[in-house]
């Protein structure tokens, strides 16, 4: 990514014919993917080390995401308490929030659904409650947290879609390194059949449903409040989520890139035994 890139395509979006939400995204995802592919299955720098990856940091990858994930509902939480009468904005974060509780899952929340299946298809815990983020994700979840306060409407839905659309593209590169662990502790013949009929594969269908109908619902819910005066807050706002969820992936990978090598050296045995029970548990 050049310098600055950000900021050009803020000063140089031009409209063009009649103001549209619909356009104005249209372009900021185009420009998005040409632009982070750390957001994208096949430029995402942690999908291409999968096979030189070893179980242990599969496993660390997978808590990591887990982290993110468990943390995430708190951001529509802090846009909602933000809110500043978009009466249509606050009801579709609560009735988004009502889905992720459980409405749509015979009560059962989605984080809850998450965690068994983890545990039960990958034998690895990702209760946030025993497991502690590594320092990239806690750093990454802070500035999530910052740019969800902003009390800016426009600004704030920006992130809200951004997240939405991102989360769809994410879960391709979460499923690659969840059937990577599962052949790897001898689980899957089969990479493409790697979770039928599995409490994973209920989450992942409901997570991506659930991500495309948010994305026009928020949509839908800003339609008279979003216009040619405050639409570039919007894109401030959605692109202060891609480059902070960009970094996060990068950060990642180059955390698993230095933890390999720690592997490779033996006078570090005693400390990567430590971290492994860390871990493992």
């Amino acid at each position: 990514m050049k310098p600055n890139v950000v900021k050009e395509f803020i000063n140089n979006f031009k409209l063009e014919g009649e103001f549209s939400i619909e356009s104005v995204l249209e372009e900021t995802k185009t420009f998005v993917k040409s632009n982070f592919s750390e957001l994208f299955l096949d430029g995402n720098s942690v999908h291409a080390c999968l096979p030189s990856y070893n179980k242990v940091m599969l496993a660390h990858l997978v808590r990591e995401y887990a982290s993110f994930s468990q943390v995430a509902i708190h951001f529509q939480v802090d846009a909602m308490i933000r809110n500043h009468d978009w009466p249509e904005l606050f009801t579709e974060l609560q009735k988004n929030l009502n889905d992720k509780k459980g409405d749509d899952s015979k009560g059962i929340p989605h984080l809850e659904i998450m965690r068994e299946g983890f545990r039960r298809d990958l034998g690895i815990n990702v209760d946030v409650r025993v497991i502690e983020p590594s320092a990239v994700t806690q750093t990454f979840l802070k500035s999530m947290h910052r740019i969800f306060n902003n009390d800016d409407n426009a600004y704030s839905v920006g992130a809200l879609i951004a997240f939405e659309v991102i989360a769809k593209e994410e879960f391709h590169i979460l499923n690659s390194i969840l059937k990577e662990y599962r052949k790897r502790i001898g689980k899957d013949k089969n990479e493409f059949s790697a979770f039928e009929n599995t409490l994973t594969a209920y989450y992942f269908d409901e997570q991506k449903n659930l991500n495309i109908s948010h994305e026009q619902e928020l949509v839908d819910a800003i339609r008279s409040y979003i216009d040619e005066k405050n639409f570039t807050q919007m894109i401030r706002g959605y692109l202060s989520v891609v480059l902070t969820m960009n970094k996060w992936w990068n950060n990642l990978y180059s955390e698993s890139i230095y933890q390999s090598e720690f592997d490779n050296l033996e006078d570090f045995t005693p400390l990567m035994t430590s971290v492994r029970n860390n871990i493992l548990g």
